[in-house]
């Protein structure tokens, strides 16, 4: 079979330094071993963005075209719509024009304006394809309006297109008990009505995890793909644990009020009680990004067990947590569907996660699958889980369940799963041309 070439449209992709970069990524890296050469369109990233702010920043910068051994880039300016670069200076700085702006553009179908991939890639994409053939399209969302770039692609120049969504449109749907009303719904369902407009044609649609993809029924008519995401093998693989002196206890990433973390908060106290800053070390490695996050930890644990660092580079991230003796994580209770993607990393560094609370969901099911750790519901159970796994450390070794399962979480098999059903959609389209 001859190899298969295909265009992936990702806002966020490395250097940028954001997980939402992570999932284009492997596809790039992995695709071609299974017959299938990707061509990638992002934008400019200096690779030093440290928070949400940094990565809206505008990129003006020339366009630059890099081949690799198993993928080629293409790299854009960052690009606003002409009706809000020929205010932005005037009338968007005042509240009610800009209030009123925002709600118009986005009653016309134009989604996540300040991410905006479509105004970025669109001109670029209308004069390469001309020249260049390409097999599909898979267009990786947010921002939602790749969905729609992808939707004009294929109308023009007659390409399948894949939607792949990372995130849903707004994830509160997810909430057990989510009822929007008021203009937050009628703008809810003015983005359904778009995303069902652009959504229709699509060759197929892939998301994270199968309560999302029950959801994103809501918006498309036909099946949708679980493809989740993972840790990167390649990176674990090189990696060695450093020694540490101290019982190491470490957060890594963005953490969420929405997260209940009280109730860690409070069995920390409980298990630091009797225990000496020689002994215990809690690292928090880039929750700084999130500011009332960071207060809440900095406010309740004592100062002399914590180290803070800024968010670094992934394989610096990755050997942190690799060192670390056990990783703290929470689930997102009352939401289905929510992994979040540094659990596939906790997973994958051979120590204990504990889960406080567990999420009743998807993270209780991996971490109980992959037997990689164990969940407390209560302040008292996290303590006495802790206490036990730090009595072992005394005594030489934690023990450690983790099993064949944590394979499948892999970033590579992911990325083989996803190439191998795009490849039968295609044979299934070619053979009913």
């Amino acid at each position: 079979m001859s190899m298969r070439k295909v265009l992936i449209l990702t806002y966020f992709f490395p250097p940028a330094n954001s997980v939402a970069a992570f999932r284009a990524w492997s596809w790039a890296k992995h695709f071609k071993k299974h017959g299938i050469y990707p061509v990638i369109i992002t934008r400019h990233w200096a690779g030093n963005e440290n928070g949400w702010n940094d990565l809206l920043v505008h990129h003006e910068g020339d366009l630059s075209h890099e081949k690799f051994d198993d993928y080629e880039v293409f790299r854009l300016p960052s690009a606003k719509l002409p009706v809000l670069r020929y205010f932005e200076n005037s009338l968007m700085k005042i509240s009610i024009f800009s209030k009123a702006m925002y709600f118009m553009l986005h009653y016309m179908g134009y989604l996540n304006i300040i991410t905006d991939g479509d105004s970025s890639f669109r001109p670029f994409l209308k004069k390469h394809l001309q020249d260049n053939h390409y097999d599909v399209i898979i267009a990786t969302s947010p921002p939602l309006n790749l969905i729609r770039l992808a939707a004009y692609l294929h109308k023009k120049f007659n390409i399948p297109f894949v939607v792949d969504h990372r995130d849903l449109w707004n994830n509160d749907v997810l909430k057990d008990d989510y009822k929007p009303s008021g203009l937050w719904g009628f703008l809810e369902k003015r983005t359904l009505y778009w995303l069902k407009k652009w959504m229709k044609d699509a060759l197929f649609c892939s998301t994270v995890s199968k309560p999302l993809a029950d959801q994103i029924g809501v918006v498309y008519d036909h099946q949708t793909e679980v493809v989740q995401n993972g840790y990167d093998d390649e990176v674990f693989k090189v990696l060695h644990k450093e020694h540490q002196s101290h019982f190491s206890i470490t957060l890594s990433g963005t953490y969420y009020p929405q997260q209940d973390l009280k109730l860690m908060i409070a069995g920390l106290l409980l298990f630091l009680k009797g225990k000496s800053e020689k002994e215990v070390r809690i690292s928090f490695i880039g929750l700084t990004a999130n500011g009332v996050v960071s207060d809440l930890f900095k406010q309740s644990i004592p100062e002399e067990f914590t180290e803070w660092t800024n968010r670094v580079a992934m394989k610096e991230a990755m050997q942190k947590v690799k060192n670390a003796h056990v990783l703290l994580h929470s689930g997102w209770k009352g939401y289905k569907g929510v992994y979040t993607t540094k659990l596939f990393d906790y997973i994958a560094s051979g120590n204990n996660v504990l889960l406080a609370p567990g999420d009743n969901d998807v993270m209780d099911d991996l971490v109980n699958e992959t037997g990689t750790g164990k969940i407390a519901d209560s302040p008292e159970t996290f303590a006495l889980i802790m206490n036990q796994w730090f009595e072992e450390w005394k005594a030489g070794e934690i023990s450690y369940y983790g099993n064949e399962n944590i394979k499948k979480y892999s970033r590579s098999y992911q990325a083989e799963r996803l190439a191998s059903i795009l490849n039968s959609a295609l044979d299934r389209t070619s053979s009913s041309r």
